[in-house]
């Protein structure tokens, strides 16, 4: 077993080799004797969190990061799946199978970054201009009021 530590400092369980990164995405393996199902969803859902992701030796010492994994793509439990291993005889490996949860992230590259930014700026106008409208109407409604038009109000 081991740890890594989020962005916001929680330190988080992960089984014996429960860091799998592929191009764009990375999988972590969590020990779910430590963890539920729900509570892992919420604690990557949250990009902040995985902004920046460290791998914690044995130690406890920082030894690996990795950076941009922001966007929760899945969580799953992952039933006999090989969270450690013990040393059998003639000092082989043998694998302990048990549950994890597996979590995998992925990493949105520079041009989808920049699309989101876009879409909340065009949301944030959209919003403005509905709102300049809906004043400049109260304002016209009030002006004709005043000079008496109320019939065409």
């Amino acid at each position: 077993m081991g740890k890594i530590k989020l962005n916001n400092d929680q330190e988080v369980t992960i089984i014996t080799d429960g860091v799998l990164p592929a191009g764009d995405y990375l999988t972590l393996m969590l020990a779910a004797d430590n963890m539920t199902l729900e509570q892992a969803d919420q604690l990557f859902s949250n990009p902040e969190n995985t902004e920046k992701i460290w791998v914690v030796d044995y130690l406890g010492e920082l030894f690996q990061s990795y950076t941009g994994f922001t966007q929760l793509q899945e969580v799953a439990k992952e039933y006999d799946a090989i969270v450690d291993y013990t040393e059998g005889e003639d000092q082989q490996k043998v694998p302990v199978t048990g549950t994890a949860i597996r979590v995998k992230l992925y990493r949105p590259n520079d041009v989808e970054k920049r699309m989101d930014g876009m879409e909340e700026r065009m949301d944030t106008m959209q919003a403005n201009m509905d709102m300049a409208v809906a004043e400049m109407t109260m304002l016209i409604a009030t002006s004709m009021a005043a000079e008496g038009g109320e019939e065409n109000v």
